[in-house]
């Protein structure tokens, strides 16, 4: 029981690793086009 709680919470917070790594890399990408287009 313990080992799959453990489980569930490292793929949660590898999800969540992953969702921030990515919306910080669009919102990076965004932010640097914008500043190209100026």
């Amino acid at each position: 029981m313990g080992f799959k709680i453990y489980f569930s919470l490292m793929i949660l917070s590898t999800n969540f690793f992953t969702s921030s790594t990515l919306s910080f890399r669009g919102t990076s990408f965004h932010f640097r086009k914008e500043t190209a287009a100026m």
